[in-house]
């Protein structure tokens, strides 16, 4: 029985992932509401401006706020633990060379201060959805983040998931 469900549970992540990709792939995405939404140039930011550009329009409450948690559920909804959401959907957010500008706090890091993801509405945003699908406590999305963000300077290039 258990097989069973894993095995169902895997062919609809999968064809999910496949619906969802190809309409990523066109430059559209559904919203809850049923109305197509266009996305290219939304996601992924390259450069440390135009990620703090999607934070604070994001804060004014911008057309983006809508579009954000479709692809945030996207990934966590395909992912069968917090920890491998957390690595798609910041690496499907921003690039590794955004992503080398923060640490989850805001700590220092070999000596350079970083940036405080855990103050932007994006990190609050995957919380929220995080605790809501997986059931774990804030603490563990923000410790297993602030674990992921410097380790970007280990990886060799933005696709790969780093087990920690």
């Amino acid at each position: 029985m258990k097989s069973m469900k894993t095995s169902l549970q895997h062919d609809y992540r999968e064809r999910t992932d496949n619906i969802l990709s190809n309409l990523a792939a066109s430059g559209i995405s559904l919203t809850s509401d049923g109305s197509l939404i266009t996305l290219r140039g939304l996601l992924t930011k390259t450069t440390l401006a135009e990620f703090q550009e999607l934070y604070e329009s994001i804060k004014e409450g911008s057309e983006q706020l809508k579009i954000l948690p479709v692809w945030m559920v996207k990934y966590i909804n395909c992912a069968e633990c917090y920890k491998t959401a957390i690595s798609k959907v910041l690496n499907s957010i921003m690039a590794k060379s955004v992503q080398m500008e923060y640490s989850g706090c805001g700590r220092a890091i070999k000596g350079v201060k970083k940036l405080n993801f855990s103050a932007t509405s994006i990190f609050k945003l995957m919380k929220t959805l995080n605790v809501e699908k997986f059931t774990v406590s804030e603490e563990t999305i923000l410790l297993r983040t602030s674990r992921w963000l410097p380790s970007s300077m280990g990886r060799s290039d933005n696709s790969s998931v780093f087990n920690l």
